[in-house]
């Protein structure tokens, strides 16, 4: 982050792949729309990952050619890393033969140069025990990386370090890029700085454009480095942050933070600079400062706070390896002081040489999300790092954004947390040949300092806008990196606007991150006059309200709209009906190809799964709903009571009064028959020891065969009771895995006997087979012919209310629709999923693959408003369950849709059915019940339609503007 207008200077960026060749512009601007084609159509290769490097010492992270032996090299014709005038390039050592490395061969005898050198991880690393941060593989040659040199290794005498991080190549999962997960967040910071260092374009906190932002981030607080109390950075600051907090419940439904620390708040010549490691590391000094950061909060009104140590454990700032647990440490104890009263977030390096001191795995239980510093990937300070020289490139390039986010996927963090950054900033360079002026040029220094920001290097959005009305500078899209290019006279300024805001929307949303970030708000509001007005709306209800300009055609669309404060309540259901309907008809279409292309294979994959599981099906069955269905008896050792003194107090609960003792060695026990309750109550979440013999419930067999049909999709005349069977996960000690193996369970002793087993339990024979499997292809296809009832009636409905004739209300008829519209795109990225799974299946996906079949069947019936009544159809929904709950993901739908009385299915009763949505109670009626579901209740089964949910009803609540009359 910037700590008054712009970051220090960086002490790390980040190199295009290992394959660099200058990108020549192509010398003509893009649309928004062929730009955002042209970025779904660049794919970085699989195994490609680019460079981080060290501005000080130019260590590459992640290069490649720095990790083989010169014979390696050589094989795989990349020629050796040498040391050039007796030094590496990348700080390693200097070996023998004049080529770099680690490890005796390179830092032992012979060494020529900076022999004390230490690798980054692995074996050669300093004290032999540094593990790559975020989990990330170790090199054979003490590098951390992704790629497969990384992971797997060159050849078989070059492999991954294992016990050093991960040694397999790892995917973040993808949702599309119209998925609209990125819709959940979007965060504005907010420079307080700004309205005493800039010339003009001050912005007072009560002039930030609010509307699409769902939180703002006072920029910054400060820390005494003496108590370790929050203070305000500058005195002048408490009246800013009062005014500020006043814009909570604006945008959407706003939340007004505090942030904390920034770049210059830990430069090391600063008298904070070790202030965050002094806290982290002494838990008085952890106690006093939550208690003061929930004073300060309570005091001027802020209902969260983001954490900005920029950044914990690096050496060149400070940080020692302690950093990295401690940090976790103090999250942890503020979660705790907190509850639920305030948010955490925190900031995220951009880049892996930082990033690596993160323990995000360990911090993502504590915060509410996560923001990644997307920007300032590059600027003039490339001219004093040797990799990468004075030469032009694109601070957000998203390309490089796309490879600095892999290793999040390595930690395991959950995407939904993640946020990505936006700079409403550019920054720029002096070319050293005015005719050269775009991307792989070279410079001679910053740019020159803006009109009202006064920086060398960057310009505000506002000031490049300025600019480009004036005709004084040239823009020009770069779809090849996802941002634009200023140019004028000697200068360049690469930056990001709305246009090229949606291309980092739409990565943000294939990758499944929760939100979006802007540093900063002050850079993007106001109109060049210190003396703005604040942005309030005129109310004057005489006045006629302004046109709906647009005709978007994605609900991304009418996002950016709202994000740009262009969309008025009164145009979103003009805007939104439309494209409502636009989704319906093309998701039904695909679908019903999809069905009529790949189905069946996708079906026998199911019905082989369905046959090969039952018996586990069975099992988890069993440990769930036992109870309600058998009668159990065990057989336990029991002691003498006289024994109990001596034997734990749980071993007597059935203890033997009147005891047979027979000689001084017999203790007197015995094994009795015990009727118990069924698991799942005996178990206690795991598998019980003791052998159980399960008996059906005479009153139950009706409706055990009725459920456990349904369970398995396997018929009645298939199951058998099985005479025995071994319990799960419990293991049979040695003496009696031996009697087992070699006499079988009848000559088995008493002990081994009644410990480990199930008797007479259900169990599915080998009749059943793939064809005994229900189909419910024809289930599907009702629902999707049932699904069209709605195109005809919305479109005449959007029709009508954009010719301004519709006479009832246009938000209840959006509102009632809303879901099942939702619903069944989501079925439709299910079976997106399925189709490009299918194209190159492995075993082992085979699960994710029928999870994402079962969850588009689903989803469809759900907002088709079906039920599960019908053959087969309870089968998928419990199969779905079963598959979910063995990956931890969860599956509301299936409650969602088996309860008639839930809120969607109970809208989809008045929506989806004969009775038609022209007739306006049905819609009233339904549009009451979705406003009164709650965000939480939604993302119980769906965050794709709980959020674009929440941003619906936010574009709704968003103030309306007026047109003028001049």
């Amino acid at each position: 982050m910037f700590s008054s207008l712009t970051r220090a200077a960086l002490s790390l960026l980040l190199l295009a792949p290992a394959s660099l060749a200058i990108i020549t512009h192509q010398g003509h601007a893009v649309s928004g729309e062929d730009a955002l084609s042209q970025w779904l159509e660049l794919q970085v290769p699989e195994n490609e990952t680019l460079a981080a490097r060290d501005l000080i010492h130019g260590m590459s992270g992640w290069n490649p050619t720095s990790l083989l032996s010169k014979r390696q090299r050589e094989e795989n014709g990349d020629g050796a890393l040498l040391c050039e005038n007796g030094e590496c390039v990348d700080h390693s050592c200097c070996g023998p033969d004049g080529i770099c490395g680690y490890g005796p061969d390179f830092c032992g005898e012979g060494c020529q140069s900076n022999c004390d050198a230490t690798a980054m991880c692995g074996k050669f690393s300093e004290g032999g025990d540094i593990a790559c941060g975020l989990d990330l593989c170790c090199s054979w040659g003490g590098w951390c990386g992704t790629a497969d040199v990384h992971c797997i290794g060159p050849n078989e005498w070059a492999l991954c370090q294992e016990d050093y991080g991960k040694c397999e190549i790892v995917r973040p999962e993808k949702c599309g890029s119209g998925s609209g997960t990125a819709s959940g967040r979007m965060i504005g910071y907010y420079q307080a700085s700004n309205v005493r260092d800039r010339a003009c374009n001050k912005i007072s906190p009560s002039q930030i454009k609010t509307t699409g932002y769902t939180h703002l981030y006072f920029a910054f607080a400060s820390i005494n480095p003496g108590t370790y109390k929050i203070t305000p950075w500058d005195d002048g600051d408490a009246e800013l942050m009062r005014e500020f907090t006043k814009l909570r419940g604006q945008g959407r439904n706003l939340q007004t933070w505090i942030a904390v620390g920034g770049w210059a708040f830990s430069e090391p010549d600063a008298a904070t600079a070790t202030t965050w490691a002094d806290i982290c590391a002494d838990q008085s000094k952890r106690a006093i400062f939550i208690q003061s950061l929930i004073d300060f909060m309570v005091e001027y009104g802020f209902q969260g706070v983001d954490l900005d140590w920029e950044y914990p454990g690096t050496p060149e700032r400070g940080g020692s390896r302690a950093d990295i647990a401690n940090f976790v440490t103090l999250v942890k104890e503020m979660r705790e002081a907190f509850g639920t009263n305030y948010g955490i977030s925190l900031t995220l390096a951009p880049d892996y040489w930082y990033l690596r001191y993160f323990d995000v795995a360990g911090l993502d239980p504590y915060v509410d999300h996560m923001g990644f510093m997307a920007y300032d990937l590059h600027g003039f300070w490339d001219a004093d790092v040797d990799a990468l020289g004075s030469i032009v490139r694109g601070q957000a390039n998203i390309n490089e954004i796309a490879n600095n986010t892999l290793p999040l996927a390595y930690a395991g963090v959950d995407p939904a947390k993640i946020d990505i950054g936006i700079a409403w900033y550019g920054r720029g360079y002096t070319l050293s040949d005015p005719s050269c002026n775009t991307l792989g040029c070279p410079f001679s220094g910053p740019s020159r300092p803006g009109r009202c920001t006064n920086s060398a290097g960057v310009l505000s959005l506002v000031e490049i806008q300025q600019m480009i009305a004036a005709g004084e500078a040239k823009s020009n899209m770069l779809p090849e990196i996802g941002m634009k290019e200023l140019v004028w006279d000697d200068q360049w300024i690469g930056y990001d606007d709305d246009e090229t805001a949606a291309l980092k929307r739409a990565f943000a949303n294939d990758n499944c991150f929760g939100g979006l970030m802007a540093w900063s708000v002050d850079f993007n509001s106001g109109e060049g006059d210190s003396n703005d007005a604040p942005f309030t709306p005129d109310t004057d209800a005489g006045e006629e309200l302004e046109p709906c300009f647009y005709s978007p055609t994605t609900l991304d669309q009418i996002n950016n709209l709202d994000f740009r404060n262009e969309l008025p309540t009164h145009c979103v259901a003009q805007y939104m009906t439309p494209v409502l309907h636009n989704m319906l008809q093309k998701a039904l279409d695909r679908f019903q190809e999809i069905l009529d292309d790949g189905y069946d294979g996708y079906f026998n994959t199911y019905a082989e799964y369905l046959v090969s599981e039952s018996n586990s099906v069975v099992y988890s069955f069993l440990k769930e709903h036992g109870k309600e269905y058998f009668d159990c008896t065990v057989t336990k050792q029991v002691w003498c009571c006289t024994s109990c003194d001596h034997i734990l107090e749980a071993s007597c609960s059935d203890c033997i009064e009147d005891c047979n003792i027979e000689s001084p060695w017999d203790d007197g026990s015995e094994y009795v028959e015990l009727s118990k309750t069924c698991p799942p109550d005996t178990s206690g979440g795991n598998d019980w020891k003791q052998s159980i013999r399960w008996k059906l419930k005479e009153d139950k067999e009706d409706e055990w065969w009725a459920a456990i049909t349904a369970e398995t999709g396997a018929p009645k005349d298939d199951f058998v009771w099985s005479e025995y069977g071994r319990i799960r996960n419990t293991h049979l000690s040695a003496s009696c895995a031996r009697e087992f193996a070699y006499n079988g369970i009848e000559e088995m002793s008493e002990p081994c006997y009644y410990e480990g087993f199930w008797f007479d339990k259900p169990a599915v024979g080998d009749g059943f087979e793939e064809s005994d499997v229900v189909n419910p292809k024809d289930a599907v296809e009702q629902a999707l012919k049932n699904s069209t009832i709605l195109l005809e009636p919305l479109a005449t409905d959007s029709f009508e209310i954009l010719e301004g004739v519709y006479e009832d209300s246009a938000r209840d008829l959006v509102d009632a629709v809303l879901l099942p519209v939702l619903m069944i795109q989501e079925s439709l990225t299910f079976m997106e999923n399925v189709v490009e799974m299918a194209k190159e299946i492995e075993e082992a996906e085979k699960k994710t693959l029928i999870l994402n079949l079962l969850s588009g069947f689903l989803f469809l019936l759900g907002g088709a408003g079906s039920t599960l009544a019908s053959a087969g159809m309870q089968t998928i929904g419990r199969i779905a369950v079963y598959l979910s709950e063995l990956g931890g993901t969860g599956m509301g739908i299936y409650g969602i849709i088996n309860d008639p009385q839930s809120a969607p299915m109970s809208i989809f009763g008045f929506i989806m059915s004969g009775r038609s949505i022209r007739d306006v109670n049905n819609v009233a009626n339904a549009a009451k019940i979705k406003r009164s579901t709650t965000y939480m209740e939604l993302s119980e089964f769906s965050t794709y339609v709980a959020r674009w949910s929440e941003s619906v009803e936010g574009w709704n609540k968003a103030p309306k503007k007026y047109a003028t009359c001049g």
